[in-house]
């Protein structure tokens, strides 16, 4: 993954936005809540909206993928 990363270093290893702290479960919260990204990069102003655009695509891909790979499995 590029955009997103987990280490035991970083809150217990929650899936974060590579370089940052930000966990993508609550920027997909957000975004689920109705916030825009516009809205959400207002309260990380320190990671550009092009970047949490790119992590919240990743985050969906890599659901699809499991979704996919456990549908196949069945």
């Amino acid at each position: 993954m590029k955009y997103l990363t987990a280490s035991s270093d970083i809150l217990d290893g929650t899936l974060c936005i590579a370089g940052t702290r930000i966990p993508i479960d609550e920027v997909l919260y957000l975004l689920q809540e109705g916030n825009s990204l516009a809205e959400i990069s207002a309260l990380y102003p320190w990671v550009p909206e092009h970047i949490l655009r790119a992590a919240v695509a990743e985050a969906f891909s890599e659901v699809m993928t499991l979704l996919s790979a456990k549908h196949h499995a069945s």
